[in-house]
């Protein structure tokens, strides 16, 4: 029987094979899109850093994080599953090339504020 971390981390894994091999079939201009969204996205999330990150400015960010996920993975991802991987609370470059520390703790507290 696989113990709860290693199978936290095979569904991280999986979650992240999955975000390549879907980013590999996107054209450039999709792509170009996706990145412009997200810049934008991670600019609005800095900007709130201080916030709580269970007031309506925070959550509202949280959903269009989510959101931009599920178009990067094309299909729905669970912010549940997001903020509760155990993963999401150490921080690592790799996970997320986008995206700095301090956003991505933040955005670790919003999914979890999650009503």
């Amino acid at each position: 029987m696989q113990n709860k971390p290693d199978a936290w981390k095979q569904k991280y894994d999986d979650l992240v094979q999955t975000k390549i091999d879907r980013l590999r079939s996107l054209s450039p201009d999709t792509l170009t899109e996706l990145r412009a969204q997200g810049t934008a996205l991670v600019g609005e999330i800095r900007s709130v850093l201080a916030e709580d990150p269970a007031n309506q400015k925070a959550q509202e960010l949280g959903k269009r994080w989510t959101d931009l996920l599920e178009k990067l993975m094309g299909k729905p991802v669970s912010s549940v599953e997001l903020g509760r991987h155990p993963s999401a609370q150490e921080w690592n470059p790799k996970m997320a090339t986008f995206v700095d520390k301090p956003v991505w703790d933040f955005m670790t507290r919003v999914l979890a504020a999650k009503p």
